[in-house]
């Protein structure tokens, strides 16, 4: 508990509380701060990384579910093809539960998608069992270029709630807070718009490949763009 703003776990009034603790933001540091061009983990996470959506279906299992049945009609699915460059970080019940801005960028749209709560755990997520239509909140953000990005966050099992800490309109810094999940396990999904070339961190890269997830923090650089 000593990475957190309020260490004592007393201190919380509700399991709630606790479970959507403040981490001391010395402790994820953001990496390139001042460079438009490097995004960076939304989330401490198992993180995968997909060169082109198509890559997600092994994520998904089989051909069921489509970046438009994921983003909803609040995104125009022009800007995010089948070759957009995907993001997955998956969120376990023990992990910091705030998710945070992967580059500057204004919100310019936040829907919230109502629908049952399946788990996100990696079984979970290759069965064909609904698990993509959880309760969801569906953003689109624009950089200081430009460019789009569609983030979602995702609820899980026991997640009651996703709480957003920003709105429409807002223009949040890289690493800034956009919102927190209350309790259980949960995913963020980012999807970079087709048209903009992209390459993510080899390591990451590589991991994905074998379909393995990586371990990042919040603030460490994914990809650059």
């Amino acid at each position: 508990m000593s990475e957190y703003v309020m260490p004592d776990y007393r201190a919380y009034a509700t399991l709630n509380d606790w479970f959507a603790r403040r981490i001391r933001p010395e402790l994820r540091p953001i990496y390139g701060a001042s460079n438009p061009d490097v995004l960076v983990a939304a989330a401490d996470a198992r993180t995968l990384v997909f060169s082109s959506a198509p890559g997600t279906r092994m994520w998904l299992k089989g051909d069921q579910v489509s970046l438009g049945q994921l983003l909803g009609p609040s995104v125009d699915l022009a800007l995010f093809s089948d070759s957009a460059p995907v993001i997955i970080h998956r969120l376990a019940p023990g992990d910091y539960h705030r998710f945070h801005a992967p580059s500057d960028a204004t919100i310019v749209s936040q829907v919230v998608i109502p629908g049952p709560l399946y788990s996100v755990s990696a079984d979970a997520m290759t069965a064909e069992d609904g698990a993509i239509y959880n309760h969801r909140m569906v953003m689109l953000l624009q950089d200081a270029k430009g460019r789009m990005i569609a983030y979602v966050a995702l609820g899980a099992t026991c997640v009651g709630s996703i709480v957003p800490s920003v709105g429409a309109g807002a223009h949040v810094t890289k690493g800034a807070e956009i919102g927190y999940f209350q309790f259980g396990g949960s995913t963020i999904v980012v999807v970079l718009q087709s048209a903009t070339p992209s390459a993510f961190i080899s390591d990451l890269a590589l991991a994905a490949n074998q379909n393995v997830e990586t371990l990042v923090r919040m603030g460490t650089p994914v990809a650059a763009w």
